[in-house]
């Protein structure tokens, strides 16, 4: 699977880091990749109408190549061979500075760097 990395802002990088508490040799990156579950059906918690209104507007996106319209979003944070990961599936923001600002980023570092101190402590 081919993960398409995505620019996290220096002013975000550094709050994440302050809140988690992540320290600096520990790299915290974001990518995404196409997601495997069906549009149709999966779109919106609403159900119908919505689905179809939902899924429409997003497969006219991934049509046009909109990576973020519909994508598996993964945050890793790694040093050297130890790596802690966080995912979210059926993703649909507008881009990277959508998701940044209105999506799990913090948490999934969170998640993350929580397994990466699990892989240390091992």
């Amino acid at each position: 699977m081919t993960y398409e990395l995505c620019t996290i802002p220096g002013a975000v990088d550094a709050a994440i880091r302050a809140a988690v508490g992540i320290p600096a040799h520990v790299r915290i990156d974001l990518h995404i990749t196409p997601e495997d579950i069906p549009v149709r059906g999966n779109a919106s918690a609403w159900g119908e109408p919505e689905d179809s209104e939902h899924a429409a507007a997003i497969e006219h996106r991934l049509a046009d190549g909109d990576l973020w319209a519909w994508c598996v979003v993964r945050v890793t944070c790694t040093d050297g061979d130890v790596k802690g990961t966080a995912w979210l599936g059926a993703a649909n923001y507008e881009n990277t500075e959508d998701f940044v600002e209105y999506g799990y980023l913090q948490d999934m570092a969170q998640e993350a760097y929580d397994e990466y101190l699990e892989q240390v402590a091992k």
